[in-house]
């Protein structure tokens, strides 16, 4: 997914409304920002303890509201404000997914070089 569409989804999941398709465009985005995660978990190269990934980690907790009141990622609030905090989200979320994109690829490509086993 490229920057543009990942900052339209967590603008989806972040708006407040109590209007029905409002929460519908929202669940919808919860859950294509919840299967991104799932696919870094897999196919990004070293997922835990990765750096990159910590970070989208924290911008997520800004963007959702979901830190502790003394967090780093409050600190990132502070620092720079919700729009840029956003910003950068989906530019890393971007980064990425573009990673795990290529690494999927390569694992993909050995795969049918060995013809289709380990």
């Amino acid at each position: 997914m490229n920057e543009k569409l990942f900052k339209k989804l967590y603008t989806e999941i972040t708006r407040d409304s109590n209007d029905l398709m409002d929460g519908g465009r929202a669940e919808l985005a919860l859950e294509l920002i919840t299967e991104n995660s799932s696919f870094l978990e897999v196919n990004y190269p070293n997922y835990y303890g990765c750096s990159n990934i910590a970070l989208i980690d924290d911008l997520s907790k800004v963007v959702f509201k979901s830190d502790e009141e003394a967090s780093p990622a409050r600190m990132l609030l502070i620092d720079m404000g919700y729009d840029r905090c956003l910003d950068w989200l989906a530019k890393e979320e971007a980064k990425a997914h573009e990673t795990a994109t290529n690494n999927k690829l390569r694992r993909d490509i050995i795969w049918e070089a060995n013809g289709g086993s380990k």
